[in-house]
Parts: structure tokens; C-alpha cells; sequence
């Protein structure tokens, strides 16, 4: 039953994992040091946790590479869990470190890096799945098909789509306009994203 879920930071994976019943980031000791997506993947420890384990990890992203597959593939079952990018800029502009509205520049290219180098990896692995949180999150048939591919059991009710650790609605600061919506364009266009990426 070895499978990983990577996601970008805030795409829902803590929800995931809480729905999953799996580890979520504490498998990875590291941290945002590891310098390059082509380090090489931690498959020994799926190997030493047993056929059982899987985990959601959003440290796992700086593993991917589509130019660099590596061992990764060695775990049968591989997924991205993938959340819409202004809803993840949205998330990080408006999470508990209070953050400056100068700092949406490196968010949206942290956060479109990452997702252009996920959308890389998935399009060159065929065995790899992207899903959507936003379908995942609201359709309860689909949660379910996912968990049966990746071959979990657990029993889904309509409280398994309930979000955990929402933001609270007094710390809501931050809202796209015409300004953020250029930042965003430009930081595409220094990715190379085409308009129709997102």
C-alpha cells in the first residue's frame, strides 16, 4: 500500500492526511534547505515503515522534478494533490505570520514555481494522478474513489469533507485586484506559464 500525495503548502494536505489517517509532515525531518527537486526521493523510508505506510507530505515538492524523475516511481502509487494557485497565494497571503502585501511577489513565484515543476513531473509520469482539491474537498464519490485506489479503508462520511485548521475569517486581509492580478500574470510570464496553464 506505499503511496505518497505531494502537494504545495496550504493546497489541503493536513486535510488529507486527517482524512487518510496517515503521517503528514513529520515524516520529513528537513526542512525548505533542501537545495534542488532532484535530491533524492526518501524512498527508504516507505521501505523501513512497511507496505502499510503512505504519507501527504508538501515537502516531498522539493523532491519532483519532471526533468529529473528519479526513484520516486518506486512507490506504486504517486498523486498531486492540487489546489487552484490563487486560492493557494490567497492562503499564504492570509496565514497566522501576518504577512506584508510586498512579499506577494515571492509568494506567487514560490507557489507557480511549484506548481509548474509539479505539473512537469505529473505530465512525464503516466502512473501519476493529480487531484483536485476542489473536487476531492466537495464530492464525496470522488474521496472515495481516491481512497480506494490508493488502497486505503477507511470509512467516508459527509463530515469527512468538513475543512480542519481554516483561517480564521479576522485574519481574511488579502484580496485580488487589478494590482495582484498583474503580479501574478508577470510572475507566469518569467515561468513561462501560457495563459491557459491555470
Amino acid at each position: 500500500m506505499n503511496f505518497f500525495v505531494v502537494a504545495i503548502g496550504h493546497s489541503g494536505s493536513r486535510w488529507l492526511a486527517h482524512v487518510l489517517g496517515c503521517a503528514h509532515e513529520e515524516a520529513d525531518s528537513r526542512d525548505k534547505s533542501i537545495p534542488h527537486p532532484w535530491t533524492p526521493f526518501p524512498v527508504e523510508r516507505f521501505w523501513t515503515a512497511g507496505n502499510g505506510y503512505g504519507e501527504v507530505n508538501g515537502m516531498l515538492r522539493f523532491h519532483l522534478s519532471g526533468q529529473y524523475p528519479g526513484r520516486e516511481r518506486l512507490i506504486p502509487r504517486r498523486a498531486w494533490l492540487r489546489r487552484n494557485p490563487r486560492a493557494v497565494v490567497t492562503s499564504w497571503m492570509n496565514d497566522e505570520l501576518d504577512r506584508d502585501p510586498l512579499e506577494l511577489s515571492a509568494i506567487c513565484w514560490e507557489v507557480m514555481w511549484h506548481y509548474k515543476n509539479l505539473s512537469e513531473w505529473a505530465a512525464a509520469d503516466s502512473e501519476a494522478r493529480v487531484i483536485d482539491l476542489e473536487t476531492l474537498s466537495t464530492n464525496i464519490e470522488a474521496l472515495r474513489e481516491f481512497l480506494s485506489w490508493l488502497e486505503v479503508k477507511r470509512t467516508i462520511t459527509e463530515d469527512s469533507l468538513r475543512p480542519i485548521g481554516v483561517t480564521p475569517k479576522s485574519r481574511t486581509r488579502f484580496t485580488w485586484g487589478a494590482k495582484e492580478e498583474d503580479v501574478l500574470r508577470r510572475t507566469m510570464q518569467r515561468l513561462r506559464f501560457s495563459g491557459d496553464s491555470i
